[in-house]
């Protein structure tokens, strides 16, 4: 939140990439059939889409400008089009 307001003082732009490092603890990849097939922590959907809805409510708070990165979720996509489009 501090960040966002910081950076409006000269029309900043946070890069976040997204995700919740609770939920991705000791995560190696993206959590699927190969990541289990190779025996390697995965890191579940859960953890990226958690933090995109979070960032978009601070967002929404303090205004300002976001770029999310290496979006991997569908709905991590939804709900980025969806604060696009003015909608919650």
């Amino acid at each position: 939140m501090k960040i966002l307001q910081y950076l409006q003082k000269f029309d900043g732009v946070l890069f976040d990439h997204a995700y919740d490092p609770l939920l991705a603890i000791f995560g190696q990849m993206h959590e699927d059939v190969i990541s289990t097939r190779l025996g390697m922590k995965g890191l579940p959907n859960l953890a990226e889409d958690i933090a995109i809805q979070r960032n978009l409510e601070i967002l929404r708070y303090t205004g300002g400008r976001v770029h999310f990165q290496t979006i991997n979720t569908a709905k991590g996509v939804e709900l980025i089009r969806n604060a696009k489009k003015g909608r919650a």
